[in-house]
């Protein structure tokens, strides 16, 4: 029920309340105004669904904001998203976030927590601060309207999970505490 010329954000994580997801559907409201055919993906499950559905209802959502609960396909639905939300207002790390930066998806996220670790500002994404509605609205319309900086920002998140967050460098930095606490290291 999706138009061909939608376009597609989304966002991956558990329904509760510290996930924000409700400032999310406010700065859909925002974003319809300037970018009439977008499309939010809201994928996962959790207790303040039901809450989360009726507030989408009440702000003239229904078309826009699909609920898709969980799902098996999220890689699949990662690609087919333009961008990448993450509207937490507290986050210990994201881990979703590099699920979505792998998959070349750029990111909006609030500045919570770990989130910027992960998300270089300006670089692989754009940062706002926590439960700020127009500031997020403004961040997507932002990468939606220029299409070709949310690529390079998509493409640069890729090389920052491929070269800081893969298993291979895992295992090195923990091979590396190893050696320094052994008396290992190279002198």
């Amino acid at each position: 029920g999706i138009p061909p010329t939608a376009k597609l954000i989304g966002t991956v994580g558990r329904l509760v309340r510290f996930k924000g997801h409700k400032y999310l559907l406010d700065a859909l409201v925002r974003l319809r105004h300037s970018h009439p055919t977008v499309r939010l993906l809201i994928v996962g499950g959790g207790p303040e669904r039901d809450t989360l559905e009726r507030y989408a209802q009440e702000r003239g959502l229904v078309e826009a904001a699909m609920f898709l609960g969980h799902r098996a396909d999220v890689a699949d639905l990662l690609v087919a998203m333009e961008l990448f939300i993450l509207p937490s207002e507290a986050e210990d790390f994201g881990r979703v976030l590099l699920e979505a930066m792998a998959t070349g998806r750029p990111v909006v996220a609030t500045a919570a927590g770990g989130v910027p670790e992960v998300v270089e500002a300006n670089v692989t994404g754009l940062l706002v601060e926590p439960a700020d509605a127009a500031a997020l609205a403004e961040a997507v319309s932002t990468l939606l309207a220029d299409p070709r900086r949310a690529q390079a920002m998509g493409q640069a998140g890729r090389q920052r999970v491929e070269k800081y967050f893969t298993m291979t460098r895992h295992t090195q930095l923990i091979e590396a505490v190893y050696q320094d606490i052994l008396g290992l290291t190279n002198s």
